[in-house]
């Protein structure tokens, strides 16, 4: 039973009164008061007081608590009669804005045709309970007591708000992240332009009932947190008011204003970033809330700059920590409504749209299914559908085109007879051009004047000579095509005395035509360069559209084809290559000509041109054509086309050609474009026209078309774009301005020109007319000259000075760009995210640009056909379009819940575009949905709900345009290109979103090891899972075999009826080996690829709607096709849709292995999958992974595994690459049999033939995404990989690291965020531990670091330390540390399971690989923070789980410090102490008997002797190349040659020794260079007789075998040995003995063996002093030291080896003072600790700025490091040399008075030194002096120098120096 109170409800209604008189006084006719009157009447009599019986009809919730709405309710259902309908009409705008208190959960329910509506039931409760909060208190007027005077004085000054709705409310919100945390904000109304105060709020966190806070609060989070919870309440009571004031007056404000003080809260609120949690969520869905009523908007203010807003709300935050509270009492409970919070939470913005039905309050939609609008067409600007016929080419155009050497072609004078001057070999060559009939002629050597003529039926071009030498001309017969071409029709582009390039204007014509000369062999290579470099950028700006030929004198001939056998032929010259057949390859290769006279089928007769007097012949002439519209017949000689020589000498080349020139293409009409910033400025306007627009919107369709109709409207309606458009994104304003000034004053110099010839012409026009010249008129053209001349001079200042200031922007914007790609690589280590920020960077980029620099391939009908192939594409017409997509529609679909999205989804995904992307067919660029996402986010609402509703996309979702996007190898082949497709951009948002909520089903039916596609997966963690199967099973001892399929176009080619339905046509195969086929081919039979995963029915109805009548047209062809077949590329579910059918290969896989027990028992048994292979999917990459028992049941299983994945992914539709480095198998054959097994398999071919046909191919090694995998992986061949990525990078901008104009911060940043990148990408998971191992990218670094730091400047004896500490980048030693940390803590945190159990595995067996990741995160575990946890620095898992973050930031300030803090600390040491030098062999004493040198081995002695006495081995003394001299065998290389005479000695060695003796030459030697020595070459046996010596000739007579006893007998007569390998003794000063027995080592006296370890110097009295002189030496900092230099004041160098000797007073820098902090950290050693991590502070300045950000460049002079680095170094190195000289003898003082750490950093170095501080006139002085060294010696001598007592003492100044050499490097 419940008991209603009629008190309470009449006190509910008097207060509802109350609140309405005081709202609405002033704005209501009387009449509303009567009938308030009334329906308080109504109220009483329908619910009396009374108890409610048990058992009485219920009413809903929403009635039973609120009586006044169902007063409200029912009279608008029963209807009022005699009641003014105006007021009904009122009542039911009551109602209808007191639903807005109201929501519900989207349950959609189809009502009608194409009616959808859901119940709103349950949210209107959550919204009441909210409203609730709100409506019971007003807030506070009156800030509370306890604030200043000042706060009450400033917030009093603004009038109370009465009564009515403001125009505009101002919110200001702030909270605080102390105690528990708090929240505020205050409310200002404006109205009739003045301010009144609202009212404010203030709460502690824990009180607020809606803030969806964790419990216990997130640390670091308090204050992020107070913030949105301030935005929420602001949000909800904004919420709260708004309906009040609609309830009651019928209106709203018109804005409201939101400063808040945090920028990521207001983005948050706003919508302009992503909700990361529940509360930041709830904050957005808050403020959608307000939205959805009124128009918003939100400002970011400054906080604590004294703001009064924020300084209010700032208190007030600060207040409610301490327990103030705007509310009287508690809040209302909301226990029922917290959980409704995040189920309904996100549908409160819909309620201002809710309908009233007799079931209750719903929402309702309208969508149906998408029809085809009239006017639907492929909106392809570049190609108009109705211009069917615009590509295709025009008819052939043969021509017949000559090239000739003429020798001279000199005219005669003009005369009345002969205007022209053509002479009579002229007037001949024309009568021989037209007889030929010849079209086109390129003529050299005419040495005649330049012009252009119109003569004989001719048109000709002449270059002009130079002293009577060259010229060059064309030829061109007028009647070639019709009409006949002129003169007009043509334009010169280059015209010198060796080159002429025109070109044709007319599009019936496209032809570029080019003669030239090219020197004579004889002339200088300078002349040579420039005339073919001046011929390439001639050509080189040639426009692709042109057709060209060339016609050259090369003087040269083709000696060599290129690669592909497509441009040069078979038919090639045959004497050695000159300067000029060099020059004319590389010409033809650059630029892309094609020598038709080089191709036997082509080229008819003799291919001569020139002819020597001595019958010697040559083709030094050419006929070059640019490939794509040429079809060429025949090439062949000229010789009816007579030169009219005596003797001759030059023969003319011809070639038949046919030209099929493109169409005409007809002017398109172009719209405006429209670019990111006028989106961003004038964006605003569209989404306004969008929204207040009526259109007919009962379908997705008319909204699309609706939107596509505005958007045009609107880009046609922009303003006009300035005509100085500004391309370059780095030009500053300051540049902008000087350009615009260039531009007025050359604008101004013109004019003044034109002036000034005016005023010449009158002069000369009055002198000619003899008329006396004006005084004035002389001087005022001299005025106007010298005016002329000075604003000319002016310009080229200006110009010069524009040019400066726009090159340094360059620069500065390039550093910034390199900056923030280092700063990604250093947080995330990822190469991806950093090379992203310098794509345009990339060598793919560069070739990219430089194929398309020199396109104009006629390729497209052949792309065409390719990308159709691909698809299986049908070319159909836009009415079969239509026709398909109705038939489609047709068909009835449940709809998709799961792809219905919510507003904050919808914003999400507009969000996530980005930006400057290429649209597709609807041309709307990304940045109208990225830059307004509340408005697009609410259209994109509606349209994908319309969508999911009725799981039926629009026709313009399904149309994309495909580019041609180049991969690699020639431009001119169709296979290196790649398709790509540009959707609409409203497709790629809803794709994205079915991605991320429908894919995700998908996705989790993935097997276990199918990692490609998932979200926060890398592709390291494949990598990982496969490195430690790896390493299992070599722990096990097992043999194993790895299987890597690669999946040719998998995308295009994945069958949609596999995955979508089922395969009627499949049959099971007969073969034997494919009977494991049946069970997948009857589960086909059935049922699609995502019915087998378990996906449902209306997902996958959904899914098969996104790629259904999809459709393409190739960019610059109207045709179009319908894809049958994958998904279009670009798509963001073509890798899901394939990862379907892709599983559904493995599952069979891993089924059909298990039921043969085949499987990986090494990784299998550690993870609970012993019976199964692994199977690592990544993309369309496979590998499996499979282990044996022994060699033998590998031979005979893996075969069978190969034939079933292989069979499998074809009986799918699948294409596997079978081709070299694809689809291979890596075999680890060991245990026993393992020899003869490798020898069947691997021997000969490597090659495994399978039942089904196939060769597979067994390899030693394969490049597993991007990481080399081998068998036995020493980890070389990755740093080999990574030094080559590296090369590519470095030599794609080896001149800007060469120029001495670009400063080196810039070069830095190159190497930092471009080059080490690509080096460092896959060091995580490589085993190089080695030397050698690591050799080639430790090589490579030091080889950059070295150009980079200009090491040429120190005389190239910097040490490695110190070249690390100069450089500040991280060395791959510490690279490959922070990479393995990296991986580890990625792997612990996020890894999937089964990635991880073989990980875990790995990592508990102590494989080597995890051995190397536990020593990695060891080391860089030493810089978290020390905690009160024992195990924060042991690398263990649960410790590596528990500090995973602090390892990551770890890893981020060491990938970017860690390298110069060890390089500082080896630095440190090295200097002083001796250099350890490695000793190959057995240590000892050895000494050369030529030079008494002592060495450490007699490996060191045998190379001294090789290197320094030019003594070579024994076997190489009867060497001479690479060829035996006995046997007369190639061995290729000297090392095979030796290795070959020690293996066989009797019948080489012994007959070299006894016959030819020695004869070795020096640099006869071959050294192995990479692929250029000789590897896999057998030895060959050379054309010659058998040698044999005279012992072996006199047996052979007397017909008898020589015998052993006789060769020994004839080798001891030769060489006085018995036996081949014995040699005549060393002389006796080499042996051991001798070294041992030779001088003995002076005796070490008392000071050396103090001096040799560091800080011991012996206890002495003063009693000892020093009776040396001693010396003062002045240390000059580095910086200083160079001013000087500059100055013209040399600073001497110090000569530590000398210095050390004597007895010196040091004087050190004030400004060492700043260093003894790090120092003394470089003291300990331990360069990676976190106590230390303060020290290195200064270090981290000098490097450069710290807190700067990416936004700034690195700090660094023009050329070399910055000055505050190379001080510290060279400080360092001085100050470690100067205490190992005063541990000696002498002193050091320095001014000032060291710090307490510094005092306590001399005593351990100086232990038992005087130290004295010294109180001089010029300041206090500290000094540090050997126990020896008396106080007397230089006491005075300190005092003078410090201004204390005049004393002559003369101080040499000497520079801190970074250049030393270590003592081994000394000795």
């Amino acid at each position: 039973m419940c008991r209603v109170s009629p008190v309470d409800m009449l006190d509910y209604a008097t207060h509802q009164g109350i609140l309405v008189r005081n709202c609405i006084w002033f704005l209501e006719p009387p009449p509303i008061l009567r009938w308030r009157r009334i329906l308080y009447t109504l109220y009483h009599a329908m619910w009396p007081p009374c108890v409610m019986v048990q058992g009485a009809p219920a009413l809903p919730l929403w009635l039973r608590e609120q009586p006044l709405l169902a007063c409200l309710a029912l009279l608008n259902l029963w209807g009022l009669s005699g009641i003014d309908r105006g007021l009904a009409s009122l009542t039911w705008a009551m109602l209808w804005c007191y639903l807005g208190a109201f929501g519900f959960p989207l349950q959609w329910i189809k009502t009608c045709e194409d009616w959808w509506e859901a119940s709103a039931e349950e949210v209107c409760q959550l919204q009441a309970a909210l409203h609730s909060c709100w409506w019971d208190q007003p807030l506070p007027t009156s800030l509370p007591p306890v604030f200043h005077l000042s706060y009450h004085g400033a917030w009093q000054q603004y009038p109370i708000w009465g009564s009515g709705v403001p125009e505009e409310i101002l919110i200001a919100t702030d909270g605080s992240g102390l105690g528990a945390g708090g929240a505020a904000f205050a409310v200002w109304a404006f109205n009739c332009s003045r301010w009144y105060r609202i009212g404010w709020f203030a709460e502690c966190l824990s009180r607020l009932p809606w803030s969806q806070m964790p419990a216990p609060p997130v640390a670091g989070l308090l204050s992020f947190h107070s913030e949105l919870c301030a935005l929420q309440a602001a949000g909800l009571w904004a919420s709260a008011i708004i309906d009040h004031w609609a309830m009651h007056t019928g209106a709203r404000p018109q804005r409201v204003t939101v400063a808040v003080d945090n920028a990521a809260a207001l983005q948050i609120a706003a919508g302009h970033a992503n909700p990361f949690d529940a509360v930041a969520r709830w904050c957005r869905e808050c403020w959608q809330s307000v939205q959805a009523r009124c128009s918003t908007t939100f400002r970011h203010v400054y906080g604590h700059q004294g703001v009064f807003v924020n300084t209010i709300v700032d208190a007030l935050a600060g207040a409610a920590v301490t327990g103030l509270s705007s509310r009287q009492g508690s809040w209302p409970v909301l226990s029922k409504q917290a959980d409704l919070i995040g189920n309904v939470g996100p549908w409160l913005w819909l309620l201002p749209q809710a309908t009233l039905r007799p079931s209750g309050p719903v929402f309702a939609i309208q969508t149906a299914t998408p029809c085809v609008a009239a006017d639907s067409t492929m909106r392809i600007e570049e190609a108009p559908a109705s211009d069917s016929d615009r590509h295709s080419q025009q008819a052939p155009l043969p021509l017949h085109i000559l090239t000739a050497n003429v020798q001279s072609l000199k005219d005669a004078r003009a005369n009345p007879f002969n205007p022209s001057g053509h002479a009579a070999r002229r007037q001949y060559l024309y009568q021989q051009f037209l007889d030929c009939k010849v079209d086109i002629a390129c003529i050299q050597e005419a040495r005649s004047r330049a012009g252009r003529w119109d003569t004989a039926g001719i048109l000709t071009w002449r270059s002009g000579s130079q002293k009577g030498q060259y010229s060059c001309e064309v030829w061109i017969r007028p009647n070639v095509i019709s009409p006949a071409l002129a003169l007009k029709d043509f334009r010169v582009l280059t015209s010198t005395p060796r080159c002429l390039v025109l070109t044709c204007i007319r599009q019936d014509f496209p032809i570029t035509v080019c003669s030239a000369h090219g020197p004579h062999a004889d002339r200088p290579d300078i002349e040579a360069e420039q005339f073919w470099r001046a011929l390439r950028e001639a050509l080189g700006h040639i426009s692709p559209n042109k057709c060209l030929v060339v016609g050259v004198d090369a003087n040269a001939d083709f000696l060599a084809a290129d690669d592909h056998n497509m441009l040069v032929g078979s038919l090639l010259g045959r004497s050695e290559p000159t300067r000029n057949d060099t020059m004319l390859l590389e010409t033809c290769l650059n630029l892309g000509l094609e020598a038709p006279a080089t191709f036997d089928h082509l080229q008819k007769g003799p291919t001569w041109s020139w002819e020597h007097t001595s019958g010697k012949r040559k083709r030094l002439d050419h006929l070059l054509f640019r490939p794509g519209p040429w079809e060429h017949s025949q090439c062949s000689q000229a010789i009816d086309f007579d030169l009219a020589n005596a003797q001759r000498d030059h023969m003319p080349l011809r070639a038949c050609v046919s030209l099929r020139a493109p169409r005409p293409r007809p002017s398109a009409p172009k719209s405006r474009p429209c670019s990111a910033a006028e989106v961003e400025q004038h964006g605003s306007q569209l989404w306004s026209g969008i929204r207040t627009g009526r259109a007919d919107t009962e379908n997705s369709g008319s909204q699309v078309r609706h939107l596509l109709s505005r958007f045009d409207q609107w880009r046609q309606s922009l303003p006009k774009r300035p005509p100085l458009q500004v391309k370059q994104p780095y030009i500053s304003p300051y540049t902008l301005q000087l350009l615009h000034q260039l531009r007025d004053h050359r604008a101004h110099l013109r004019y003044l020109r034109r002036q000034h010839e005016e005023l010449i012409v009158r002069s000369v026009f009055t002198a000619w007319q003899r008329r006396p010249l004006d005084t004035n008129n002389r001087v005022h053209r001299r005025h106007s000259a010298l005016h002329i001349a000075a604003v000319a001079r002016h310009v080229e200042i200006l110009a010069r000075h524009a040019h400066t200031q726009a090159k340094a922007d360059k620069v500065h914007h390039f550093t910034l760009l390199l900056d923030r790609a280092t700063e990604a690589w250093h947080a995330y280590g990822k190469p991806a995210d950093a090379i992203i920020h310098l794509r345009w960077a990339s060598r793919r980029s560069a070739e990219r640009r430089a194929v398309h620099a020199a396109g104009g391939y006629d390729i497209d009908a052949a792309l065409e056909e390719q990308f159709r192939a691909q698809e299986g594409a049908q070319r159909v017409t836009e009415e079969q379009v239509q026709a398909a997509a109705v038939a489609w529609w047709q068909s009835t679909r449940p709809s998709c819940p799961a792809a219905m999205p919510t507003l904050v989804d919808a914003e999400f995904a507009v969000r996530r575009q980005a930006g400057r992307k290429a649209s597709g067919p609807d041309g709307i660029p990304n940045e109208v949905w990225k830059l307004f996402p509340a408005y697009s986010g609410l259209w994109f609402w509606k349209l994908c709900t319309g969508i999911a509703l009725v799981c039926k996309e629009p026709l313009e979702f399904k149309r994309a345009l495909v580019c041609a996007l180049y991969k690699k190898g020639p431009a001119a082949l169709p296979e290196n290109y790649r398709s790509i497709a540009l959707l609409n951009g409203m497709a790629k948002v809803w794709h994205g979103h079915v991605r991320r909520t429908v894919g995700q089903t998908v996705l989790a039916r993935y097997e276990p090891l199918q990692l490609g596609g998932r979200a926060g997966v890398p592709v390291g963690f494949a990598v990982s899972a496969f490195r430690s199967a790896v390493d299992l099973c070599r722990a096990e001892g097992r043999c194993y075999a790895a299987l890597f399929v690669d999946i040719q176009a998998a995308y295009y080619e994945a069958s949609r009826d596999l995955i979508f339905r089922e395969d009627p046509t499949g049959t099971v195969p007969q073969a034997s080996h494919l009977q494991h086929l049946a069970p997948l081919v009857q589960s086909l039979l059935a049922s699609g690829a995502l019915e087998l995963l378990g996906v449902p029915d209306d997902e996958i109805a959904l899914l098969h709607d996104c790629v259904a009548v999809s459709h393409w047209c190739l960019v610059g062809s109207p045709h179009i096709f319908l894809a049958t077949r994958g998904s279009r590329p670009g798509d963001g579910l073509a890798d899901v849709l394939f990862g379907a059918l892709f599983s559904i290969a493995l599952r069979h896989i891993k089924a059909v292995c298990r039921h043969e027990g085949w499987g990986n028992l090494s990784a299998g048994s550690h993870v609970g999958r012993v019976t199964e292979v692994l199977q690592l999917g990544w993309a369309d990459d496979l590998a499996v992974l499979s282990d044996y028992d022994s060699a033998e049941e590998l031979r005979a299983n893996f075969p069978r595994v190969a034939t079933v994945v292989l069979s499998t992914l074809r009986r799918l539709r699948f294409r596997v690459n079978l081709g070299a480095g694809k689809t291979e198998a890596m075999l680890a054959i060991t245990g026993s049999g393992a020899v003869s097994v490798r020898g069947e398999l691997l021997g000969g071919a490597s090659t495994l033939p399978l039942p089904t046909g196939d060769e597979l191919r067994l390899t030693p090694e394969y490049r597993y995404l991007g990481v080399v995998q081998t068998v036995r992986d020493n980890g070389r061949r990755d740093n080999e990989l990574n030094a080559q990525r590296a090369q590519a990078a470095w030599a794609h901008a080896r001149s800007m690291m060469t120029s001495s104009a670009l400063p080196w911060a810039l070069k830095r940043a190159w190497v930092a965020g471009r080059v080490l990148p690509a080096a460092y990408a896959t060091l995580s998971t490589c085993l190089a531990v080695s030397g050698r191992a690591t050799a080639p990218l430790q090589g490579f670094f030091e080889r950059t670091a070295r150009v980079l730091v200009g090491s040429w400047q120190y005389g190239h004896v910097l040490t490695r330390p110190a070249l690390l500490g100069l450089l500040g980048l991280c060395a791959p030693e510490h690279a490959v540390l922070i990479a393995r940390a990296r991986l580890v803590t990625q792997l612990v945190a996020k890894a999937p399971s089964l990635v991880w159990e073989l990980f875990d595995a790995a990592w508990n067996r102590g494989t080597e690989w995890c051995q190397l990741l536990a020593d990695a995160c060891r080391q860089v575990m030493a810089m978290i923070s020390p905690c009160s946890s024992p195990d924060s620095r042991v690398p263990t898992i649960l410790a590596i789980r528990h500090f995973h973050k602090p390892i990551a930031q770890a890893c981020r300030y060491l990938s970017r410090w860690g390298t110069a803090q060890a390089a500082l600390t080896d630095l440190w040491s090295d200097v002083a102490k001796p250099r350890e030098k490695l000793v190959i062999g057995t240590p000892g004493v050895f000494r050369c008997h030529m030079c008494s040198a002592s060495l450490p081995s007699c490996h060191a002695l045998a190379a001294h002797i090789h290197r320094k006495h030019s003594v070579v081995n024994c076997l190489t003394k009867f060497t001479h190349g690479t060829v035996c001299l006995w046997c007369h065998v190639e061995m290729h290389s000297t090392d095979r040659l030796k290795y070959h005479l020690r293996t066989t000695p009797r019948s080489c060695l012994h007959g070299l020794r006894v016959t030819v003796g020695e004869s070795y030459v020096y640099g006869t030697g071959t050294k192995r260079t990479g692929r250029r020595g000789h590897v896999g070459l057998p030895p060959t046996r050379m054309v010659g007789p058998r040698n044999a010596t005279p012992a072996q000739r006199l047996a052979s007579l007397e017909q008898r075998v020589c015998s052993e006893h006789e060769l020994r007998q004839e080798l001891y007569a030769a060489a006085a040995v018995y036996d081949v390998y014995e040699w005549p003794p060393a002389p006796p000063a080499a042996s051991q003995a001798d070294a041992a027995e030779g001088d003995p080592a002076p005796p070490a006296t008392k000071d050396d063996a103090s001096g040799a370890r560091e800080g011991s110097i012996s206890p002495a009295t003063a009693a000892e002093p020093i009776a040396s002189l001693l010396s003062f030496f002045t240390v000059v900092t580095h910086s200083q030291a160079i001013a000087a230099d500059r100055d013209g004041l040399g600073v001497v160098s110090p000569l530590w080896q000398g210095l050390s000797q004597r007895n010196i007073a040091w004087r050190l820098p004030r400004d060492w003072h700043a260093y003894w902090r790090l120092w003394a950290a470089l003291q300990t050693g331990q360069a990676w600790d976190y106590q230390h991590k303060p020290a290195f502070s200064c270090l981290r300045r000098a490097i450069g700025t710290v807190s700067n950000g990416p936004d700034k460049p690195l700090a660094g002079s023009e050329q070399g490091p910055p000055s505050a680095l190379l001080d510290l170094v060279a400080a360092t190195v001085t100050f470690r040399q100067v205490i190992s000289c005063v541990q000696r003898q002498g002193l050091l003082w320095i001014p000032g008075n060291p710090s307490r750490c510094g005092i306590e950093f001399l005593r351990k170095l100086l232990p038992h030194a005087v130290f004295r501080l010294l109180s001089l006139r010029a300041g206090a002085v500290f000094v540090a002096a050997h126990p020896r060294c008396s106080a007397d010696t230089w006491l005075p001598a300190i005092s003078s120098l410090g201004g204390l007592q005049p004393h002559h003492v003369q101080s040499q100044a000497i520079r801190a120096s970074l250049v030393y050499r270590t003592q081994a490097a000394s000795s």
